[in-house]
């Protein structure tokens, strides 16, 4: 297998969908998986399709009731409570069989209102390490703080406002990785010119040669997940920079969640 090569692939166990990142880096090889918007919740009712209408703003209102707008337009019937809850389950019932290096859930775990009882016993029962990267709806009706505490990140430094901005230096094998946690779900954006800065600052000083960028949005692709293009370009730049001026780092790769239904991730790699 070539060094340095990167697989990404979908496995499909009904009811459960997740991503499988397999990569070799000097000819070690490494194995993380990710699931997305599990939107776990408390609401049974379910909106049918004929409720919703094209406009924006009833869209916005039908996704809350479980109707989601793919990437052409069209809407479909989202999965019930129970099969959102049956999927976590399944996810965190394989992550403990296959034992990858890493497990990632990449936001929207829950969804007002939110069942954060279910999620976390679903979560906190994976073995592997892990890493939870809050999603817009996990702040539905939940606040920052609370949702920092759930997890044990309340103890970590604010930046940009809040608790979720995180790097990690993690060794898989013989392979060493800068997990940044790059915080860019679009509840708060204040603050967010301090969290590039701070990206910025891990990457161009990490001597890990990897660098994994995970979020729920990604940041770097305004077209796909709501951001301005400046805000976007800013942090193409900080990559960029960061892989010309720090001889330690040789890749970066980015994985993300957001897009309903599939919840299809992106990763990308600069």
């Amino acid at each position: 297998e070539e060094t340095g090569r990167v697989e990404v692939a979908r496995v499909t166990t009904a009811p459960i969908e997740e991503i499988v990142l397999v990569g070799t880096y000097s000819d070690d090889t490494y194995v993380i998986y990710a699931i997305a918007d599990t939107h776990l919740s408390l609401e049974t009712s379910i909106a049918s399709l004929d409720e919703a209408t094209l406009s924006r703003s009833s869209i916005v209102a039908a996704e809350e009731q479980g109707v989601w707008m793919t990437a052409d337009g069209t809407l479909v019937t989202a999965p019930t409570v129970s099969e959102r809850t049956q999927r976590m389950y399944s996810f965190a019932a394989i992550a403990n069989a296959d034992q990858p290096d890493f497990v990632l859930h990449l936001g929207d775990g829950t969804a007002g209102p939110s069942d954060w009882n279910s999620f976390l016993a679903a979560w906190n029962s994976i073995s592997p390490p892990k890493l939870f990267v809050p999603g817009n709806h996990d702040f539905d009706n939940t606040t920052y703080a609370s949702v920092a505490a759930m997890f044990g990140y309340d103890t970590r430094t604010t930046i940009g406002n809040n608790k979720f901005s995180y790097a990690q230096e993690i060794s898989l094998g013989d392979i060493s990785f800068l997990l940044l946690d790059v915080d860019t779900n679009r509840v708060d954006s204040s603050g967010f010119q301090t969290k590039l800065d701070w990206a910025a600052g891990q990457l161009n000083s990490t001597t890990s040669p990897l660098a994994l960028i995970v979020a729920h949005t990604a940041p770097h692709n305004y077209l796909r997940n709501n951001y301005d293009g400046p805000t976007a370009n800013a942090f193409n730049q900080i990559v960029l920079n960061a892989l010309n001026s720090n001889p330690n780092l040789e890749k970066v790769q980015g994985i993300f969640g957001h897009e309903h239904p599939s919840n299809t991730y992106m990763d990308l790699f600069f």
